[in-house]
């Protein structure tokens, strides 16, 4: 009667695996359109992704190189939609889905400390914000280049859009506004004063923003 209990139990979670596996739907590439857009979404299941286009435009690959930008939370003491760990594995949506609140599973937002910190995008996966009849979200998860998000190490978005909008996230192909490129050559002028930056990393940063702030 046990055995019998364990063979239930070994085809069930053969079974489970199996349908997860069958609804993952991996693509080469998406857009905040595509994910938006009622006849395509409802078209899509969930899965992982090479290559995401923003609702700003921006362009995200697996193996880019990103820049945290300005943190949003309390008094700016946190990033809002940044937190520490690889959460790839948590569903966004639905009863029981994970919450990004830092409360549910005693995640910890990443701190302000790791302001203009560069890293990579290692994981990319989108999936319906609760139910195939609502649109996509996606999802990244970042290695810091330099050091590590704490104990942790990686980090993730459980919204890239959300993070996008708030310029919490900047990639070479997101698109900055002239006053928001003055307070990044600001800041980055008192980085190089305190001895943050090198003045190589100075120049290459204030040549790109100074393009920026010219060209309106």
């Amino acid at each position: 009667m046990k055995n019998n209990k364990t063979m239930k139990k070994l085809i069930f979670t053969i079974l489970a695996f199996v349908t997860i596996i069958s609804n993952a739907q991996d693509l080469e590439a998406l857009t905040y359109e595509q994910g938006n857009n009622y006849d395509d979404f409802i078209k899509l299941k969930k899965g992982k992704l090479m290559s995401y286009t923003g609702i700003d435009g921006t362009i995200l690959k697996i193996g880019d190189t990103i820049v945290l930008g300005e943190p949003t939370g309390g008094n700016g003491g946190y990033y809002s939609s940044f937190v520490l760990g690889d959460q790839m594995g948590k569903s966004t949506g639905g009863f029981g889905g994970f919450i990004n609140d830092g409360k549910e599973d005693n995640s910890v937002f990443v701190p302000k400390k790791y302001k203009h910190q560069k890293a990579i995008i290692v994981k990319m996966k989108y999936e319906h914000d609760g139910s195939k009849k609502k649109p996509i979200i996606v999802r990244i998860a970042i290695d810091p280049i330099h050091g590590s998000f704490g104990m942790n190490k990686r980090a993730t978005s459980h919204n890239v859009d959300e993070t996008l909008e708030q310029k919490e996230l900047i990639h070479k192909s997101t698109p900055i506004e002239r006053e928001y490129a003055i307070k990044l050559l600001k800041e980055t002028k008192e980085e190089l004063d305190l001895g943050i930056l090198t003045k190589e990393e100075f120049n290459k940063r204030k040549e790109y923003l100074i393009k920026i702030i010219r060209a309106e």
